[in-house]
């Protein structure tokens, strides 16, 4: 994913904490566009020191992360969301009806 890209959130469960930190949080269905991808730290809360890799999103605005060292703002890990496939007009498949369905 890249800035422009539109992506969906698929998942929107935030822990209490998380909830506290940001102001803004991604809703599971809406279609958001990427801003900037970054190489974070892990999960907020995460066990296991690593790395994962981030997204900002043009929409969302957060304020800066309390434990990055250079201000870098919240952002969402890149698995909740998966990228918006657009179909183009022609190749659409349109169905009227129930009959599609039967």
């Amino acid at each position: 994913m890249k800035p422009g890209d539109k992506v969906v959130c698929v998942n929107d469960v935030f822990t209490a904490p998380v909830r506290c930190l940001y102001k803004q949080l991604p809703v599971e269905g809406h279609i958001y566009t990427v801003r900037k991808q970054y190489l974070g730290r892990e999960k907020l809360g995460g066990k296991k020191p690593g790395y994962n890799c981030g997204l900002l999103l043009e929409e969302i605005v957060n304020p800066e992360d309390p434990f990055h060292k250079e201000g870098q703002e919240l952002g969402f890990s890149i698995d909740r969301f998966a990228p918006v496939v657009e179909v183009p007009e022609e190749d659409a498949v349109v169905y009227e009806g129930d009959e599609a369905f039967a």
